[in-house]
This record gives structure tokens, C-alpha cells and sequence, in this order.
């Protein structure tokens, strides 16, 4: 009667365990207008590689290419459907990053209102000033480069609660 009561005792604390572990996602996101190109990484605890390639432009939507010969195309319309299916985006909380541009004169104004905006928005969401760094350099010419990394903190638990709040939300509006 021991040994059962100990297997189902680790299995909970196990499950408590997982559902509360800290999971630290990294995403390296880089845009050059130029080249029409934004590549990106996702990174578990920034060492280990989830995903990674960059997203092209077609006329009728988005190219994301994830390996060498091959590429997944979405369309706009497709790419807008599916935001509005599933939002996680409540269960994560952006802990700390960097941006850096790098501009041109032409496009220095609206930068620096984005950046504003999002550094203003990190720290409404309750971000520390230690942890955000962001940067313009103004170069010569038509240029617009834009380097991202940000640190995202979620766990099982917080991921669950919103999957079945949007699963109730979803179910609500077909009714």
C-alpha cells in the first residue's frame, strides 16, 4: 500500500512540477528592408533551437521558409483567420529585450515613435527599466534595419488557462 501511495505522490509532484516550471522562450528577429526579409529564431532557455528561418514576401501573402527547399505559403487572408482562432498571447509575459534600428533620415521619425511606444508599453505591462535596451543609429541613405531579442516567460499552467479561455470565448461566439 506504501509503494502505490509514493508512485501516485511522485506523479502529482511531478505534474505540479511541470505545470509551474519555468519556461524561458528567446526569439532573435532580424528585418532589412532592402532585402525584403525578415529572418527569426526561436531559442528554448537561448540555447536550444526551436524554429528558425525568415519570411518572404509573394503577391498573394507571406513565404516562410524554415529550411533550405522548402517554403509554406500563407496567405493574407489565411494568416488573418488564423490570429483571430487561438490567442495565446495572454499566457506569455515578455521579460526583458533589445531593439536596435538603423535608419536612415527618412524613416527616423516613425522609429522613434515605435520605439517609444513599445518601450512604453513593456513598462505599463510592468517591466523593469534594467531589463529593455533599445537604440537608433542614423545612417546615410534609404536604409532600415531592425535587430530584435526578447526574453518570454510562460509556464504550462498560464499556456492551459488561456488555450481553454479562447476555447470558451470560440465556443461562445458559434453559439
Amino acid at each position: 500500500m506504501g509503494r502505490i501511495f509514493f508512485i501516485l505522490v511522485t506523479i502529482f509532484a511531478c505534474l505540479i512540477f511541470l505545470l509551474y516550471m519555468p519556461i524561458i522562450l528567446c526569439t532573435n528577429v532580424h528585418y532589412d528592408m532592402n532585402r525584403r526579409k525578415l529572418a527569426f529564431s526561436l531559442l528554448l532557455y537561448n540555447r536550444i533551437q526551436l524554429k528558425g528561418g525568415y519570411v518572404g514576401t509573394y503577391a498573394g501573402g507571406l513565404a516562410l521558409h524554415t529550411s533550405k527547399n522548402k517554403a509554406k505559403l500563407l496567405s493574407y487572408k489565411d494568416v488573418n483567420n488564423q490570429r483571430k482562432k487561438i490567442s495565446l498571447l495572454k499566457g506569455i509575459r515578455v521579460v526583458g529585450g533589445t531593439l536596435h534600428t538603423e535608419t536612415g533620415a527618412e524613416y527616423l521619425l516613425e522609429v522613434g515613435a515605435v520605439q517609444s511606444l513599445l518601450r512604453m508599453a513593456f513598462f505599463i505591462r510592468g517591466g523593469e527599466k534594467e531589463r529593455i535596451e533599445n537604440s537608433v543609429w542614423l545612417t546615410d541613405g534609404d536604409e532600415l534595419k531592425i535587430a530584435l531579442h526578447l526574453a518570454i516567460y510562460c509556464n504550462l499552467y498560464m499556456l492551459l488557462c488561456a488555450l481553454i479561455k479562447s476555447i470558451k470565448e470560440n465556443m461562445q461566439k458559434n453559439e
